[in-house]
């Protein structure tokens, strides 16, 4: 999957995305985790760059704006 600049206004990966919306439709890093394959502490990285990438403070937030897009 190509990730347009145009749909991606923050610059994120496509991982960061497919962990973004693991995350959103699935409840928590630990089920995103396990059904990504990989360790919740890469999951966390994910999350924690996408953050930085949307910049705003709050996890609520920046998981509803990305819900948004």
């Amino acid at each position: 999957m190509s990730i347009n600049t145009t749909e991606n206004p923050w610059g994120l990966t496509e991982r960061q995305v497919n962990t973004l919306r693991a995350t959103i439709s699935l409840g928590s890093r630990k089920q995103a985790a396990r059904v990504m394959g990989l360790s919740t502490h890469t999951v966390a990285d994910h999350l924690r760059d996408a953050k930085r990438k949307i910049g705003r403070g709050s996890r609520s937030y920046y998981l509803i704006a990305f819900d948004r897009w």
